[in-house]
């Protein structure tokens, strides 16, 4: 997955870098996390690209490995969720519920 990191007046910000275009995916509803879709178990990795001419799917380049894709909105909400990272709550019937206290950004100095 693209991770990145961003210096900004003197603070660190993490951020997602598309694997095609290598700018940061600012919107999650405008990226996807592709992943293999092969049945057998196991952690597989994850490309992140922006939706559209990014995702090489668009031009049928994507690899079997990352034959298969979620939203970055369902997949970074479920990637917390999944691993306990944040509170959880239940709040019938809306479903699911994830708080999460972010810190204050990294300084330099």
């Amino acid at each position: 997955m693209g991770l990145g990191i961003r210096l900004e007046q003197g603070r660190f910000y993490p951020v997602l870098i598309c694997d095609t275009c290598g700018a940061p995916i600012t919107d999650w509803h405008q990226g996807l996390a592709a992943h293999d879709l092969r049945m057998d178990e196991g952690i597989r990795p994850i490309n992140v690209f922006h939706k559209g001419d990014c995702d090489p799917e668009r031009a049928g380049r994507r690899s079997e490995e990352a034959s298969g894709w979620q939203g970055l909105r369902m997949y970074l909400s479920w990637l917390l969720w999944n691993n306990g990272w944040g509170r959880k709550y239940q709040e019938p019937p809306q479903g699911r519920k994830l708080l999460i206290d972010v810190p204050e950004p990294l300084d330099l100095g």
